[in-house]
């Protein structure tokens, strides 16, 4: 298995675990879906047992909470980016592009043409589709943005429904801004 982390942050962005297509040899597309998290404890699972006391079904007082949540995100346990508006995601990105050319500049010259073409496409694509998508980044950094800007979209089968449990969801990467680790 391939982890994809941060070249700045060196944290978890992604793995090939998942569906991954890479897109004008500039960013990836992960794919993943949308399931139920739950922070229900099973008492079997640590040798508890139930108490003879408790009625069939009763949760002695435990809150159990449940929440639908992009498989992509819990994998790497990426933090909601905090983007006020698409004026500020656009600073930000336009931000992060240029610490990207500056790193890339040093590193691997070759690949700024492609990068700089690749970010044009794709960060319009985004801004047309602002509304729809939400900005993560890696663990601990959605506030500093040291990192990459990652984006989330959800595709609902049914919009009226909303997000609902197996929801594809997909997950944009640039390619420059990642680098691979086996484990």
């Amino acid at each position: 298995m391939k982890l994809f982390k941060d070249v700045f942050l060196n944290k978890d962005v992604c793995s090939d675990a998942f569906k991954m297509e890479l897109i004008d040899d500039a960013y990836y597309v992960f794919t993943g879906k949308l399931q139920i998290r739950s922070d229900a404890i099973d008492d079997a699972l640590i040798g508890g047992n139930k108490s003879a006391e408790a009625e069939e079904g009763e949760d002695e007082g435990a809150v159990v909470t449940k929440a639908t949540e992009s498989n992509l995100i819990g994998s790497a346990n990426l933090d909601e980016a905090m983007i006020a508006d698409k004026k500020d995601f656009k600073k930000k990105i336009s931000a992060y592009g240029k610490k990207l050319m500056g790193h890339l500049q040093e590193n691997n010259p070759e690949r700024l043409d492609v990068f700089k073409a690749g970010m044009v496409k794709v960060v319009k694509m985004f801004l047309e589709k602002f509304d729809d998508i939400v900005v993560y980044s890696c663990e601990e950094d959605g506030y500093d943005f040291e990192g990459m800007l990652i984006i989330h979209e959800t595709i609902n089968a049914d919009s009226k429904k909303g997000d609902q449990p197996d929801d594809i969801c997909k997950l944009y990467v640039f390619k420059d801004g990642v680098y691979e680790e086996k484990c």
